[in-house]
């Protein structure tokens, strides 16, 4: 069997538009711990979309747009790399609610986090090997952009770690 797993780097736009999704949502907790918020991001070259719904008891303090770059910014996207988040085109189509926000929050909606998943021993820490090594490997990539090798590389980047299962041929009696 041959087994595949992926990871992105923190620049790859999948993992951009999550964390820009999850900056706002976090942007909404610090102004009300019972914010509410389902927000998705979109990216192409230097253009990003947002649109979904927030509602909290006050207003952001920061605009959909200063999330958007401080969240570029921090992840490596500046000056000297292809995207630059100063330059980003924001389209910012969320619908911001000042209300209570608990008429949603305290409803059962069809989000959910889901985390956990053991199998394997402590040398993969309970993964599959092919998920463990490819954490592995993406860690040493990110660290080897942020201060070795291949420092100012990045931030994007993609891996992905293929494993053939061996099967014992012996016969089974």
């Amino acid at each position: 069997m041959i087994r595949i797993s992926e990871m992105v780097l923190a620049g790859h736009p999948d993992k951009y538009c999550d964390q820009v999704a999850d900056a706002v949502i976090a942007e909404c907790m610090n102004i009300d711990k019972n914010a509410y918020g389902q927000v998705e991001a979109s990216v192409w070259s230097d253009q990003i979309w947002l649109s979904g719904g927030i509602c909290m008891k006050k207003p952001l303090q920061k605009t959909i747009e200063e999330i958007v770059i401080d969240t570029g910014t921090t992840i490596g996207y500046t000056g000297g790399n292809w995207i630059n988040a100063q330059r980003y085109k924001v389209t910012d189509t969320v619908c911001k609610f000042i209300d209570d926000p608990r008429q949603w929050t305290t409803k059962v909606n069809d989000q959910a986090v889901v985390i956990g998943w053991a199998g394997y021993g402590k040398n993969t820490c309970y993964l599959p090997p092919e998920h463990y090594l490819a954490h592995i490997f993406r860690e040493a990539i990110n660290t080897s952009c942020r201060e070795g090798p291949l420092a100012g590389q990045g931030p994007d980047g993609k891996l992905m770690v293929r494993m053939k299962e061996l099967r014992s041929l012996a016969k089974i009696t």
